[in-house]
């Protein structure tokens, strides 16, 4: 007799899936202490009234589920694709290391009836400290693309604009300005390693809206830089009531003189002025530059995977 059962996931194992994601939050909490104290457990409800969700249990207790949301066209490629936010997998800790052979049953089982709908690109966020399930996503054929990462505004040491620059925010009805160093990140992560397309349709969007507030380095009154933020504009469930940054660009040739370091310096200083204790960001992690400037400053507590089904196996399938 199999140890591991897998079947659909129903609303009367929400409180017992609800334990065990606190669980993995706080395992998640301990390694990167700036996390807030509340947990992803609230948008279990919502997954479970969607089609694509799995529970596993063992001895007649649920031990781990997965549960994927919505279903997309043109989901990282031409194709459809799913993604099971933070919180929507979890596997109980007390199985030790069978955890990771229980993520994978769990995929296995979840992946079968989504792969023969013709749904072929699959993401899931995971914390992103938990080695054992996170290695079993791994080797069932997923890589890391993205990383949601966390600080405490008062950790983030003081850093001084350099002389020749002027630090200030420019007021709503004047974020055009930086229209073009927008557009130089824009292409910045089209090429190689990154290769991530734009949709340029929705460009003047970025500047048009009022909730996000942009902070320039100007030199000779040109800006070289700026970064900007929004309270509760993240990717996942923990950052409602947390200012996140929304984008940030230092041209090339002004890099070497620190100019990133104290754009994120100089509006940390204000955000805790406002009396903001969380600064978060999210960042691709295929991307080297973003990788190794953000985790400088920042504890990266999600990871994003994302694994791509070659679609001609629907030839194969029965």
């Amino acid at each position: 007799m199999e140890r591991f059962i897998i079947k659909d996931f129903e609303p009367a194992f929400i409180s017992d899936a609800e334990k065990i994601l606190k669980e993995e939050y706080s395992a998640e909490k301990k390694k990167v202490p700036s996390l807030p104290e509340e947990s992803p457990a609230g948008l279990l409800n919502w997954l479970s009234t969607k089609k694509y969700k799995k529970a596993a249990f063992c001895a007649g207790r649920l031990v781990g589920y997965m549960m994927f949301a919505d279903v997309w066209d043109g989901f990282f490629g031409l194709c459809k694709g799913s993604f099971s936010p933070l919180g929507g997998s979890a596997v109980s800790f007390e199985l030790g290391a069978e955890r990771e052979k229980v993520m994978s049953l769990l995929f296995e089982g979840i992946s079968n009836e989504m792969v023969r709908d013709g749904i072929y690109s699959l993401a899931l966020a995971r914390f992103a400290h938990d080695t054992e399930a996170n290695n079993s996503l791994i080797l069932n054929g997923f890589g890391i693309r993205c990383s949601d990462a966390m600080t405490k505004i008062k950790s983030i040491l003081e850093f001084s604009m350099p002389a020749k620059f002027e630090f200030k925010e420019v007021p709503f009805g004047s974020f055009g300005i930086f229209k073009n160093l927008k557009m130089k990140l824009v292409h910045h992560l089209e090429n190689g390693p990154v290769f991530f397309p734009s949709d340029l349709s929705d460009f003047d969007q970025w500047f048009e809206d009022d909730s996000k507030r942009w902070f320039g380095a100007f030199c000779k009154e040109e800006p070289v830089g700026f970064i900007s933020c929004k309270k509760g504009d993240g990717e996942n469930y923990l950052c409602g009531n947390i200012h996140n940054i929304c984008g940030m660009y230092v041209n090339e040739e002004y890099r070497k003189d620190g100019v990133g370091r104290a754009l994120v310096s100089c509006l940390s200083k204000i955000l805790e002025k406002e009396g903001a204790e969380f600064l978060g960001v999210d960042y691709e992690t295929l991307n080297p530059t973003a990788l190794r400037f953000w985790t400088k400053f920042f504890s990266p507590y999600t990871y994003s995977f994302h694994r791509r089904i070659d679609e001609r196996i629907v030839h194969f399938l029965k």
